[in-house]
């Protein structure tokens, strides 16, 4: 049930994360707009043999959600207001839509229940919370889109008991303190990262869709022969020369969007965010953990980790008996991916360290 509830403004870090997920949509929108206008484009001119471009309405359908998107956006950051709820999960449950074609397609949409409202929630967010917990929850007033959640009484039952921290305050979310600008090093730091990020994206989807549309092209042909579908050779060309490329080029786009875009927001705003949290353990192991979740292993303990907010993060032995397991300390993280920049202590703001 719902325990407590206030309207407060939005913040900065809130406003942030509203614009930064409708352009989003908006680019991803435009893109399938345009492989829609192109598709449709060659079906009205198989269909009535003309070259006319009335077929390219068809991308109309996603501008239409585009429009509804912005708009939805627009109203939320004109009302700049948003609702915090305090309440018990009382329930987790997942809903699965699928797809009528052949193809068995789906998506699953993510739900929790407080008292007798549900809230949508993504994959991420869904997973780090459990029936009987108690958590913050913030969403805007329009669209009622979920800006943070955070967990303030942990239900031990769904935790293994290894893994339980020392208390409750060093299970709950770290509590937003400020946003600050970068300085040089860390601005410099963040730079070198997106560059080394661009040129491999570059070089792998560079060769990866190069391949790929050789790919692509095979299968056209082996599918069109068997099914014994007789194209015209400039529908074939318009195939090979446009909506295969076309294609690769929305899935490049869409994962640049994903996983780039936001490296270049970030560096432009030179701004990051700090909070107060809790180093929750120690850890020294003969385990290093490389990108990607790819794992090495010696045989000696040469690797030693932090652990702050359930993630690891590698120091040297130095930084190491810098700070005590259980310590309270500000961290410095990026506004949207958070990149751990630099921690210090709560208490003595000479003890830091910077990534």
């Amino acid at each position: 049930m719902i325990t407590n509830e206030k309207i407060e403004d939005l913040s900065a870090e809130d406003l942030r994360k509203i614009k930064n997920n409708t352009k989003t949509m908006i680019l991803v929108l435009v893109l399938v707009s345009f492989f829609f206008s192109f598709l449709g484009y060659i079906i009205y001119k198989q269909i009535s043999h003309s070259t006319s471009f009335w077929g390219a309405l068809f991308g109309l359908i996603p501008l239409g959600i585009l429009v509804y998107v912005y708009i939805s956006s627009l109203r939320d950051v004109k009302d700049a207001r948003k609702r915090i709820l305090t309440g018990t999960i009382t329930k987790k449950y997942e809903r699965t839509s699928r797809s009528s074609s052949k193809s068995g397609s789906s998506s699953t949409s993510y739900y929790i229940e407080i008292g007798n409202e549900d809230f949508t929630l993504n994959w991420k967010e869904y997973h780090s919370v459990h029936e009987g917990e108690l958590v913050e929850i913030q969403l805007t007033m329009i669209s009622k889109t979920v800006l943070h959640i955070r967990t303030l009484q942990v239900n031990t039952s769904h935790t293994p008991e290894s893994n339980q921290l020392r208390s409750s305050e060093q299970r709950s979310a770290p509590q937003f303190v400020r946003m600050a600008d970068l300085d040089e090093q860390e601005h410099l730091r963040l730079r070198l990262i997106k560059n080394k990020a661009l040129l491999r994206f570059v070089i792998f989807y560079g060769i990866a869709g190069y391949l790929f549309s050789y790919l692509l092209k095979i299968i056209f042909i082996i599918v069109v022969y068997f099914a014994k579908i007789k194209l015209p050779k400039d529908v074939v060309g318009h195939v090979f020369t446009f909506a295969i490329p076309g294609l690769i080029l929305l899935f490049i786009a869409w994962r640049f969007n994903a996983r780039l875009r936001v490296k270049f927001v970030e560096l432009r705003s030179r701004e990051k965010k700090i909070v107060e949290t809790v180093i929750e353990d120690k850890i020294s192991s003969n385990v290093m953990l490389l990108q990607g979740n790819w794992k090495v292993t010696t045989s000696r303990g040469d690797f030693r980790y932090f652990v702050i907010d359930g993630k690891k993060y590698r120091v040297n032995p130095l930084q190491y008996a810098l700070f005590e397991g259980g310590e309270l300390i500000f961290a410095h993280f990026t506004p949207e991916t958070n990149l751990l920049l630099r921690i210090e202590s709560k208490v003595d703001k000479g003890r830091f360290i910077v990534f």
